[in-house]
């Protein structure tokens, strides 16, 4: 059949009750701009959750995604654009014209942008009609691990960066050394630190289909009290630090590992434990709710974070899972990097380790026979490193 085809709509609405929650888009209050998927962003999803209930209508514009929706206040839409195709400057473009097309349909007072990707297409909008303009650097964009050795990439997002970032009112970041990082690269005052710190009793969870099967990680897989069970929480990839992990087995008898999160790296993290007879003490299994992730792995031993020291984004990270192991009360074990050093030493929550399989299994056996001061100190940090801690800082930003 001939004829003209259909245009398509420049974006969608996908929330999990009926859309729009009765709200025009001359109603939003915040345009809430990212890439990736709100859903699997918990960083955002605190964000978002604190912004409505400060009285804010919220409406996030943000790339297609795949994870199940999680409940949201009312007052707050989502809105996504397909995930384009490629990488690259073709990729960034296209994600370019895509949020500058959506925003363009909504007539908001204040525009948010939750990372680098975006913060152009949001400076555009801000700066077209006189709107507030807030920016969360996530990560340390010029020097991500996709940016190592590639000197023009480097170049390419300071200068982006630095262009558009003397427009914004007020900008976040995740840790310290980022923070004095972009002060003196840019000059400008000093970012606003906001910890990836988890929402100990976050007003809206999940709902009761996203919920894990069992309580807690340890009655998931069936181990008693005894049993001592090491917990790497997050993507299973390159440059976190999960090969050298499942390595360590050998050199820690009786120890149960989980890799608890997805990514390209699963199939082979079992066959490696496969090839070193350690297959049964690895357990992978598939990620949950970002809200229970705390009380999910409560009852391991240890948690531990292992990202490599490949880039300056990763030598002066805090990942959420260090502050998820925190919320938990579990001892840790880190790559030997300096800003999560200094938390670790600061509250006795944990050690940090060289690289290498044997030694990372002789300080986590370590670890597990002084578990209890180590508890101890991860509490403490938990008491002060959480989001309400950061909540009200973060949404004053964000008033008339």
């Amino acid at each position: 059949m001939g004829g003209t085809p259909q245009a398509q709509p420049p974006f969608t609405c996908r929330v999990n009750t009926e859309p729009p929650y009765g709200l025009s888009d001359a109603q939003t209050g915040i345009a809430f701009v990212m890439t990736g998927d709100l859903f699997r962003n918990v960083r955002a999803l605190k964000q978002v959750r604190s912004l409505a209930a400060d009285g804010h209508t919220v409406t996030v514009l943000s790339l297609a995604g795949s994870a199940p929706p999680l409940a949201l206040p009312k007052g707050v839409r989502v809105r996504t654009m397909p995930f384009p195709a490629g990488r690259g400057p073709r990729w960034f473009l296209d994600v370019h014209r895509g949020m500058q097309d959506m925003l363009s349909m909504l007539a908001p007072r204040h525009v948010h942008a939750s990372d680098l990707y975006v913060l152009p297409a949001c400076a555009g909008r801000a700066r077209s009609d006189n709107l507030r303009l807030t920016y969360d650097a996530r990560e340390l964009y010029p020097h991500v691990a996709s940016t190592a050795n590639k000197p023009w990439a480097t170049w390419f997002w300071r200068a982006l960066e630095g262009h558009y970032i003397g427009r914004v009112e007020s900008v976040f970041t995740v840790s310290g050394r980022i923070a004095d990082h972009m002060a003196q690269t840019y000059g400008i005052p000093r970012p606003t630190v906001i910890y990836n710190a988890p929402d100990l009793a976050p007003r809206l969870k999940s709902g009761a289909e996203h919920r894990p099967l069992a309580p807690d990680i340890r009655s998931a897989l069936g181990l008693d009290a005894a049993t001592a069970l090491v917990v790497h929480v997050g993507q299973i990839r390159r440059g976190r630090g999960v090969d050298t992990l499942v390595g360590a087995l050998p050199h820690m008898p009786g120890v149960q590992l989980a890799l608890l999160g997805y990514g390209p790296e699963r199939d082979s993290m079992r066959r490696q434990a496969e090839a070193q007879g350690t297959a049964a003490r690895l357990h992978v299994l598939d990620p949950v709710s970002p809200w229970d992730v705390p009380s999910y792995i409560r009852t391991a031993t240890v948690g531990v974070t292992l990202l490599d020291d490949s880039c300056l984004n990763h030598k002066y990270a805090l990942p959420n899972k260090l502050f998820d192991y925190f919320a938990a009360g579990l001892p840790v074990v880190a790559s030997d990097l300096p800003e999560i050093k200094d938390v670790l030493s600061r509250f006795g929550a944990g050690v940090t380790t060289p690289s290498g399989a044997d030694v990372l299994g002789r300080t986590i056996i370590g670890v597990i026979r002084d578990s209890g001061r180590f508890r101890d100190g991860s509490r403490a940090a938990s008491s002060v490193l959480n989001w309400r801690a950061v909540e009200a800082e973060f949404c004053a930003a964000f008033q008339p």
